[in-house]
């Protein structure tokens, strides 16, 4: 097995990392349709929108040299890797799932808000 040396990997996850924002910059700004049953393409772009902002989050700390918490935020997007996958075995009825969910959500949090 060969040891990775972690100092020289950093680098290249930073230029890639930043490659990435900028190509989803420069395409996100379309107008993405779906229909409105369609479940899971919009949980797609809920999430492609989340990860970006937590990929620049990462950014912005290792920046700081706050690797531990870029870490944390590095761990919470693979869950939402996972997410997408579990989704995939069945796509509609659990992105159905997923939309009702964030449905509660964001009206919990207007409520709070509202307050």
């Amino acid at each position: 097995m060969v040891e990775r040396n972690y100092t020289n990997d950093l680098p290249i996850i930073i230029r890639n990392s930043e490659l990435l924002l900028k190509f989803f910059d420069e395409n996100y700004n379309r107008r993405f349709e779906y229909s409105e049953d369609d479940h899971y393409s919009f949980m797609i772009l809920c999430f492609l929108f989340k990860q970006r902002e937590h990929l620049s989050s990462v950014l912005s700390l290792i920046n700081v040299a706050s690797f531990s918490d870029a870490m944390i935020i590095a761990r919470n997007m693979l869950e939402g890797v996972g997410i997408v996958l579990w989704v995939s075995e069945n796509l509609q009825k659990r992105a159905l799932q997923w939309r009702k969910y964030s449905v509660i959500t964001d009206y919990r949090l207007n409520l709070k808000q509202a307050k």
